[in-house]
């Protein structure tokens, strides 16, 4: 029997699964080997390039990322905010009118995990098994980078994210620096036609009529989810 759709379902499911998991850097561009010597280790064959560290969430997270996501659309999708963030983006795209809001898995290659440091060279981490984290709460927010294209797919335009808010525990709570400790869980925008339409180079760059209202809106969004003095949220993990 499925979870039934809310958000007290939704955080029931997050808080039940592990809280830890393996320290890993991002496939970005450090060499292996400097990435090795960054985290105080030798290398090893299975270690990938990355300018920053993340935990990466195991086989249990992986296969609760669907529920995860169908939970955080049908709780977050039907708000008003989520309509005006696709409104908003949707003015950006070219035929924009003709396309249906998608909500899908965040695109990332690294799969569900907790940036460490995000955007900073990894100088002291501490083992995988000391990570250790709760969550905290869930919570949608417009995408800060709105109208650029993911990083990692160039045809998804996201409007909207929603990602569970987590909390250092023990001694890796002082090694983080700076950032916002999250797991995105959902992505709603828009995916771009590959062939014959626009791609990441091509989005609109004129103003629309409704942007000075959009931004202003998202500052008191932002304002709004850090008033429990959290850090706030500028969007610096990698999607």
């Amino acid at each position: 029997m499925e979870a039934p759709a809310s958000e007290e379902a939704l955080l029931e499911l997050a808080r039940s699964l592990p809280t830890t998991g393996e320290v890993r850097c991002s496939p970005n561009t450090l060499p292996p080997g400097d990435v090795a010597a960054a985290i105080g280790r030798r290398p090893q064959p299975s270690d990938i390039a990355g300018d920053y560290c993340y935990l990466a969430l195991g086989r249990a997270w992986q296969d609760a990322a669907p529920t995860l996501l169908r939970l955080a659309e049908a709780v977050y999708g039907g708000s008003a905010e989520a309509a005006e963030d696709a409104s908003s983006l949707r003015e950006q795209l070219p035929g924009g009118s003709t396309l249906a809001v998608a909500c899908q898995t965040p695109p990332a290659p690294t799969g569900p995990h907790v940036t460490i440091r995000s955007g900073l060279r990894p100088i002291e981490l501490l083992p995988s098994e000391e990570w250790q984290f709760c969550v905290k709460r869930a919570v949608a927010f417009t995408n800060p980078k709105l109208g650029k294209p993911s990083q990692w797919d160039a045809q998804w335009f996201c409007a909207r994210w929603v990602a569970l808010e987590v909390v250092w525990l023990g001694d890796c709570a002082a090694k983080q620096r700076g950032g916002w400790p999250h797991i995105a869980i959902a992505s709603f925008g828009f995916r771009l036609p590959a062939a014959g339409g626009a791609s990441a180079g091509v989005v609109k760059k004129r103003k629309h009529k409704g942007q000075k209202r959009h931004k202003q809106r998202k500052k008191k969004e932002r304002e709004r989810v850090c008033a429990d003095g959290t850090a706030e949220r500028k969007g610096k993990s990698r999607r």
